[in-house]
């Protein structure tokens, strides 16, 4: 049996953007799934009118009083493209020191450190230290920060994400869409805005900077 040149290109085009139209079925009902969960906001951005393909979805709004968002981003290309779900819950400014950034070891972190001269802070708390890379403008106020009530609020975050990363305006967690759902991201955002919540309370009487004026 012969196929015309016309059928031999647009049927690989049209299981091309029949595949594209069932996935993008699926993404946005966990996002709709997740703003529902939360009561937050869907906003979507159709990449192609009518067709609804390549749509851009987006959940955002407070949570447990911080802002919050989720949303869907594509990496890379050909084979190597990857489809990247973004988590981030916002810090009040003046929270956390000034350039903050903390995220957990490894090969590359510190490979960056050891040989390229990459910051890493040392807080004194051998644990801590062997855990994260800590990075931040002023290396008095992460010190002072990472007392040892704010080292056992993130060691707890991080023992339930590990890929998390924590700066000064905000935390974020990434992961790639495979086996993903919208439970998970539920989780995740709530895990967060916990743990900003955590850092609002009064200071504990573990920390030694308590009664100065830390910033």
């Amino acid at each position: 049996m012969e196929f015309s040149p016309f059928l031999l290109i647009v049927v690989p085009i049209g299981i091309v953007l029949l595949i594209s139209y069932f996935t993008d079925q699926r993404r946005m009902q966990k996002f709709k799934d997740l703003a529902e969960s939360l009561s937050l906001e869907l906003i979507v951005d159709n990449g192609i009118p009518i067709l609804r393909l390549w749509t851009d979805y987006r959940v955002e709004g407070m949570l447990q009083g911080f802002r919050v968002e989720c949303y869907g981003e594509t990496r890379g290309s050909g084979k190597s493209k990857s489809y990247y779900i973004i988590h981030r819950c916002y810090i009040p400014a003046g929270t956390l020191p000034k350039g903050f950034h903390l995220y957990r070891q490894g090969f590359w972190a510190t490979l960056n450190v050891k040989f390229l001269g990459g910051q890493d802070i040392q807080v004194g708390t051998k644990e801590f230290d062997d855990k994260f890379i800590i990075r931040g403008e002023s290396e008095r106020e992460v010190k002072q920060f990472l007392h040892p009530a704010n080292q056992e609020k993130i060691s707890q975050l991080f023992t339930s994400y590990s890929e998390m990363q924590v700066f000064a305006a905000n935390i974020c967690y990434e992961t790639t869409e495979f086996a993903h759902s919208s439970e998970d991201s539920r989780n995740i955002l709530l895990e967060m805005a916990g743990f900003v919540y955590s850092l609002q309370t009064h200071p504990s009487s573990e920390d030694p900077f308590a009664s100065q004026d830390r910033w």
